[in-house]
């Protein structure tokens, strides 16, 4: 699976049949994105990003109101890459999976390792648990905290439009 990140300004793609997709607009500013998720080979690698995870949680198949999304900006060394995905398989995403009011997680990685992380809630309050949680936890043995320097950027956004094809959904705690 893979995933589009646009501004909400432009139309939206027609390439690719949308297995997903959600509208985001920021709290604290106008902007607006799109992200779009869809199977098949993308045909450009420049602006598709692949689907590395796609969790469904507590509260997976309700309507999100609430996003936050982390960028960690490229170009990264693979060795961060994985330090990322190992740090978001085994003790982000455990921390946070139960948390009451958790949509889902999408993790995307985008051209030379960019990786962008959008976590879609219920409410406020859901967002800041998921991040006090996420926040709580320690790094596991092996993990370098050299290679987890954090997110360049982390954006809190209203979800304005929400929709994922039947074939998408997963049951609650799954994975793709």
């Amino acid at each position: 699976m893979y995933a589009h990140i646009e501004p909400l300004t432009s139309g939206p793609r027609r390439d690719q049949p949308a297995a997903g997709w959600v509208t985001i607009r920021e709290v604290d500013g106008p902007a607006a994105t799109r992200i779009t998720l869809f199977d098949g080979t993308p045909e450009s690698a420049t602006d598709t990003y692949q689907v590395m995870a796609f969790e469904t949680g507590t509260a997976g198949g309700q309507q999100p109101t609430h996003a936050r999304v982390l960028y960690f900006d490229g170009p990264r060394a693979p060795e961060q890459a994985a330090a990322e995905d190992f740090a978001g398989k085994q003790r982000l995403w455990p921390a946070i999976r139960d948390r009451s009011g958790l949509v889902g997680v999408w993790v995307l990685r985008g051209p030379q390792f960019a990786s962008v992380v959008c976590i879609l809630v219920t409410t406020v309050a859901a967002l800041d648990a998921v991040a006090r949680a996420a926040m709580g936890t320690g790094l596991l043995p092996g993990e370098d905290a050299a290679l987890l320097p954090g997110p360049d950027r982390v954006q809190t956004h209203q979800v304005t439009g929400y929709q994922m094809a039947a074939e998408t959904a997963f049951p609650a705690g799954g994975s793709r």
